[in-house]
C-alpha cells in the first residue's frame, strides 16, 4: 500500500460509515467512528493514537484483570501506601495466577467463590483469604448476583493503610 506507514492505523468505510482500526498492545482494535465524513474519521484515528501512544487508552472492554491490578498497585504506589509491597507480593502470588487474563468485563461474583474456595483447598486461613481479597469481597458473597464489574472489584485490593 502506497504511501502507508506501519502503526498509523489506517480508516475503512464499511456502508456509509468510516471505521478506524489501530492497534493497543499487539491488539487489532476496530472502532465505528460514527461519521460519514472522512476528515472527521481520521482526526478521530489521530485521537487514538495518540492517546494509545500517551498510554491512555485500553478499551474497557478488553481491559483485563491485570490491567486493574496494574492500576491499583500504581495507585498505591503514588500515594506512598505502605503496603504497596505486600499488595503486590499478594497479586502475583494469588490474583495473577487465578484471574490474570480474564477480562474484567467477565469478572463477577462467581470467580470471587471459587477463588475463596481455591484458598480454602490451599488451607488458606480465613483471615488470609479475607486479606487477599479485600475485607469487602464479603459483600459480594452476600449481596445479589453479578453478571458483570462495573468499575475495579473491590475483591482485588485490600483495605488502605497509610
Amino acid at each position: 500500500m502506497a504511501g502507508h506507514t506501519r502503526g498509523t492505523g489506517s480508516i475503512y468505510l464499511r456502508g456509509d460509515t468510516w471505521w478506524i482500526v489501530y492497534l493497543v498492545r499487539g491488539r487489532r482494535i476496530r472502532e465505528s467512528t460514527g461519521q460519514n465524513d472522512e476528515a472527521e474519521a481520521r482526526r478521530q484515528l489521530t485521537v487514538k493514537l495518540g492517546e494509545t501512544a500517551a498510554g491512555k487508552r485500553a478499551a474497557p472492554e478488553r481491559a483485563t484483570i491485570n490491567d486493574l491490578c496494574e492500576l491499583v498497585l500504581a495507585d498505591y504506589r503514588l500515594r506512598k501506601l505502605r503496603d504497596a509491597d505486600t499488595l503486590k507480593w499478594r497479586i502475583d502470588a494469588h490474583i495473577k495466577l487465578a484471574f490474570g487474563s480474564l477480562l474484567a468485563s467477565r469478572f463477577t461474583r462467581h470467580q470471587v467463590c471459587q477463588y475463596v474456595e481455591l484458598r480454602r483447598k490451599e488451607c488458606a486461613a480465613g483471615a488470609t483469604i479475607q486479606q487477599g481479597t479485600g475485607h469487602r469481597a464479603a459483600r459480594l458473597q452476600s449481596g445479589p448476583p453479578r453478571r458483570t464489574a462495573a468499575r475495579i472489584p473491590s475483591a482485588l485490593h485490600s483495605q488502605d493503610r497509610r
